[in-house]
C-alpha cells in the first residue's frame, strides 16, 4: 500500500543515489524529475526503473550534486520550518 514520506529515499539521494521507487505515498514527490517511479504491484516496471536508474547514473556523473542538493532545497529543517510558517500564516 504505501507509507508518507520515505526517509530511506530522502537519504539515499542524499548521498548521490538516483532511486528508483513505486508511486505509493510521497515517493514520486521526494524523487522529483531526478528520479524513476514505477506504478505500484508492477514487478516488471519496476525492474525497468531500477534498470534506467542505474543506467542513467552511470552516463550522468554531475546528477549526485543535483540529488544532493535537491533534498537540501526541498526537505532540509530550514525549508521544512519555512513552508510550515507560510501555511500558518494562510490561516490567519
Amino acid at each position: 500500500f504505501g507509507e508518507g514520506f520515505s526517509n530511506a529515499i530522502a537519504e539515499s539521494m542524499s548521498c548521490g543515489t538516483i532511486c528508483a521507487v513505486t508511486d505509493v505515498g510521497d515517493s514520486a514527490k521526494i524523487v522529483g524529475d531526478l528520479g524513476f517511479v514505477a506504478p505500484p504491484k508492477d514487478p516488471e516496471k519496476l525492474a525497468i526503473a531500477i534498470k534506467n536508474a542505474i543506467e542513467f547514473g552511470e552516463k550522468t556523473p554531475y546528477i549526485k550534486e543535483k540529488l544532493r542538493a535537491l533534498v537540501a532545497d526541498r526537505f532540509s529543517v530550514g525549508a521544512m520550518l519555512e513552508r510550515t510558517i507560510l501555511a500558518i500564516e494562510k490561516l490567519f
